[in-house]
């Protein structure tokens, strides 16, 4: 099972209007995970969103857009005044906000999502930190900006 993007690339956005998304997109998701369990990152990236039957949800994401609305509306009202205001461009606005929000999705995932790991994971890994093994599905998480 892997995590894929759905695109509407086809079909352009109304001029003045921006996509902003952050998570694992297709170019990352595909690459082997270096679990050595011929795993790809979207595989781990789905597995620990969702979690499976031996595997808890460990939402990075959604999670992350669940308990950071206050900083989502306080980063979306900030850059896109500027752009009212004449200030900013839109799509720099939107490149500071997809780079903002990417930033706050990895720095959630070295603040421990939830649930804790058992203790013989702790052991076997050596580290009580969630989601960070070998470091490549932080690594792969991307704010990207459709124009």
């Amino acid at each position: 099972m892997a995590v894929t993007e759905k695109r509407r690339a086809s079909t352009p956005l109304p001029k003045g209007q921006v996509e902003i998304s952050v998570g694992v997109h297709s170019s990352d998701a595909n690459h082997t995970h270096g679990s050595g369990e011929g795993l790809t990152i979207g595989d781990v990236a789905t597995f620990h969103e969702y979690g499976t039957q031996t595997v808890p949800q460990r939402s990075f994401i959604r999670g992350w857009f669940d308990e950071r609305q206050e900083f989502i509306a306080r980063t979306l009202r900030t850059q896109f005044q500027a752009v009212v205001e004449g200030r900013r461009p839109l799509e720099q606005a939107a490149e500071r906000v997809a780079l903002a929000f990417e930033g706050d999705v990895k720095q959630r995932i070295l603040e421990n999502v939830p649930p804790p790991l058992k203790p013989a994971t702790i052991q076997r890994k050596g580290s009580s930190l969630a989601l960070v093994d070998t470091g490549q599905l932080r690594n792969a998480i991307r704010a990207i900006v459709r124009r």
